[in-house]
């Protein structure tokens, strides 16, 4: 997990629900590691919770087991959110542990379909080297004040997989604070796109959970074109990809249609610590849609060619 760490760091590690000899090979190797044991897999956020309410530091840095943090990267990351109270959380350079010279991503872009896609993947690890505001941090690593993060309600364990980073970035947003990517702050990540058997289901659950939590109904009503868009986008590839993908669509509808009294609480909390109208945070997410990190090359140019201008041209009238 670790390249290099600094000796004051308290590495705590959240076994959620795991099958593998973790719980009884960690405590002998690492004997200075806090073990969470969750007993059963409670989903992705619900697992960093557990671990963020245990940690005893000011700031919490959350990471995936499957990366490797280069020397003086949490000194990088933290250094930001020590000086600048304006900053909410930080986002380091993510390259690919299999290509180290290629990225992997340096923090997330945010469409306005609430789609999320890895900002500037497979890109020359020598590029975005200037420390500026995205819309959303890398759920593999980032950091952010202990403190703050419960104040902004924590992960939702709500999600179990996927957006949960999508999401916390948002509320970060909605509450008045910026997040940086901070390229001298290097991590590697052993990152595949794969499409297990649930992944769209969840993804789309999650994406229209999220809107529908976050956004007023004006806001959604303005996104409306935008959201048809992506339901006819995203109709198109569970077609074209058999009667499983079919149903996991239908089933995240079902989800959604079923669960409006649990959303509308939820909406209820996000608008308690809501300093910035969430119109002005929609003028914050892209048009841009990079299907290269999605599907091959070829279909990638024309579904470029034709959902770019497409949602370009509803960017602009939506303003």
């Amino acid at each position: 997990m670790f390249l290099w760490t600094d000796p004051d760091v308290e590495v705590i590690v959240v076994d959620n629900g795991s099958s593998d000899e973790t719980l009884t090979e960690l405590p002998n190797k690492y004997p200075s590691v806090k073990l969470i044991n969750a007993k059963e897999d409670s989903g992705f956020g619900a697992g960093c919770n557990l671990g963020a309410e245990a940690a005893l530091g000011e700031y919490l840095f959350f990471l995936n087991p499957d990366t490797l943090v280069s020397q003086g990267a949490l000194r990088e990351l933290i250094s930001p959110l020590e000086f600048d109270p304006s900053i909410g959380m930080t986002t380091p350079k993510i390259l690919q542990l299999d290509h180290p010279t290629r990225i992997n991503t340096c923090g997330n872009d945010v469409h306005l379909s609430g789609l999320a896609l890895c900002r500037g993947m497979n890109e020359e690890a020598r590029k975005f080297t200037l420390t500026e505001d995205v819309n959303s941090i890398s759920g593999a690593a980032f950091a952010i004040k202990k403190d703050y993060f419960f104040e902004l309600g924590a992960f939702d364990p709500v999600f179990f997989l996927y957006v949960e980073d999508t999401d916390l970035s948002l509320r970060c947003l909605l509450n008045g604070k910026r997040i940086v990517y901070v390229p001298n702050s290097v991590i590697y990540h052993d990152y595949k796109l794969t499409f297990g058997p649930k992944k769209i289901y969840y993804q789309e659950r999650n994406r229209n959970y999220m809107l529908q939590k976050l956004f007023s109904k004006n806001t959604l009503h303005s996104l409306a074109p935008v959201l048809c868009v992506a339901d006819f986008m995203t109709w198109g590839f569970c077609i074209l990809h058999g009667k499983r993908e079919i149903q996991n669509k239908l089933d995240a509808k079902k989800w959604l249609r079923e669960n409006q009294a649990q959303i509308m609480q939820r909406r209820e909390t996000v608008i308690k610590s809501q300093k910035v109208p969430d119109a002005r945070v929609v003028t914050l997410l892209g048009w841009k849609i990079d299907f290269k990190q999605t599907v091959s090359p070829f279909p990638a140019f024309f579904l470029n060619s034709f959902f770019s201008p497409l949602y370009y041209c509803l960017k602009k009238w939506i303003g």
